[in-house]
């Protein structure tokens, strides 16, 4: 069903409804809202983070959680990187983790300075 008001009328009736005794019409509204109309996104707040390329393997947990309510409307978390070379940067969605990888095969990403990396919803 749509969201929408939908009326509904009764009859009440003792007897037969043919030939009651005695009758009763009633109405009632049923309103069917989406509760996805406006939905509230808590969105997390990413500052800037610096890691070494060649240390160990770094994590930084976002905070607030991304989250939306009411949760059956659903939202997705998502890395979008805007440069190639940012391979070594994943996302764990389901514990909204940044991992910061360690580089052991090149150093070719040592000259790269200031990517341009987001995190969407």
């Amino acid at each position: 069903m749509q969201p929408a008001t939908y009326p509904y009328q009764y009859m009440v009736c003792t007897g037969t409804c043919s030939n009651p005794i005695l009758r009763h019409v009633f109405q009632i509204e049923v309103v069917l809202l989406d509760p996805c109309t406006n939905p509230t996104f808590t969105v997390p707040t990413v500052s800037d983070q610096e890691y070494t390329i060649t240390a160990a393997d770094t994590d930084y947990e976002l905070s607030p959680k991304f989250s939306v309510e009411p949760a059956i409307c659903g939202g997705t978390l998502s890395l979008v990187t805007h440069d190639t070379i940012v391979d070594s940067l994943t996302l764990d969605s389901a514990t909204q983790t940044l991992t910061f990888a360690q580089v052991t095969d090149s150093l070719d990403k040592a000259g790269w300075n200031q990517g341009n990396i987001q995190v969407s919803y």
